[in-house]
């Protein structure tokens, strides 16, 4: 009769300083675990799917909370998460999964950049329902996104780094002036370079000097991983202007050392020249 496999047994990452040195190589998952266990505190629980070896090679020491977010980044690539559940118990699932289980709070708090959790979001000057149509183009195709009518409440399912970020912007747009929120994506400009340009236009205005767009009065928003400007006014023709304005900058780099002459309507070219020459340098 076969004897059972057992995982086999790990040496335990050295403790200096209160920092550990991670070193797995080809690890069965559930003795990481284990480790993981004894290092953090945590009491787990193995969805019977959670099968494989786990790899993670630390160069020098880390602190125990740093361990367990490398921890938890490890699992990602292989297809599961943790969800917390109650008592403090950590679930380690898949991935699908854990977005149906994911734990669920008013705020992710502390949780692990890769921990599937789930935030409730009250809107405070808004329709929840209508946001989704205008924060769905930031999130990953896998993320949920959903509205809960009688608290005007968005409810958002993915991992707690991708949470925090949209928790921002929603945060940004839930303002009592906003009117209109539009998101643009950008095609060859970067997002944040941009928005400040744009911010860095409006400040380095003259006295008297004729306005363009005002940005005292709506806010741009650069989201860096949709590489996307969400513009908030609470004028039409302000859009109307921040539009136009990033059509025109949004516009493929040329090269072959083209002389171009732009005359301005809205600005005094020596203040708009230091902007650009301060951002040209910082390239």
């Amino acid at each position: 009769m076969p004897i059972p496999t057992r995982p086999a047994k790990i040496a335990a990452p050295a403790v200096t300083n209160g920092e550990v040195l991670l070193n797995f190589q080809a690890v069965d998952i559930e003795a990481v675990v284990k480790t993981v266990s004894r290092l953090t505190g945590r009491n787990f629980i193995l969805d019977p799917r959670v099968k494989g070896k786990i790899t993670i090679i630390s160069a020098k020491p880390v602190s125990r909370g740093a361990a367990y977010q490398i921890f938890l980044s490890a699992l990602k690539a292989q297809g599961f998460t943790a969800v917390s559940g109650p008592g403090g118990i950590v679930k380690i699932v898949p991935v699908g999964e854990g977005k149906q289980n994911a734990s669920t709070s008013a705020g992710v708090g502390r949780a692990g950049g890769d921990q599937m959790v789930t935030q409730v979001i009250v809107i405070q000057n808004g329709n929840a329902t209508q946001l989704i149509p205008l924060l769905r183009p930031l999130m990953a195709p896998t993320s949920q996104l959903s509205a809960y009518a009688p608290a005007n409440a968005l409810v958002i399912t993915d991992y707690a780094r991708n949470v925090r970020r949209l928790a921002r912007v929603i945060t940004e747009i839930d303002q009592p002036t906003s009117t209109e929120v539009t998101v643009i994506p950008l095609k060859h400009a970067s997002a944040l370079d941009l928005g400040d340009l744009i911010n860095r236009l409006n400040t380095n205005r003259t006295p008297g000097q004729a306005k363009g767009p005002n940005i005292n009065q709506g806010t741009i928003i650069p989201d860096l991983r949709t590489n996307s400007l969400l513009l908030r006014t609470t004028n039409p023709g302000e859009l109307a202007q921040l539009k136009s304005l990033i059509s025109k900058l949004d516009v493929a780099a040329r090269g072959g050392g083209t002389t171009r002459v732009v005359y301005l309507r809205n600005a005094e070219a020596k203040p708009l020249s230091e902007v650009l020459r301060g951002l040209l340098e910082a390239t």
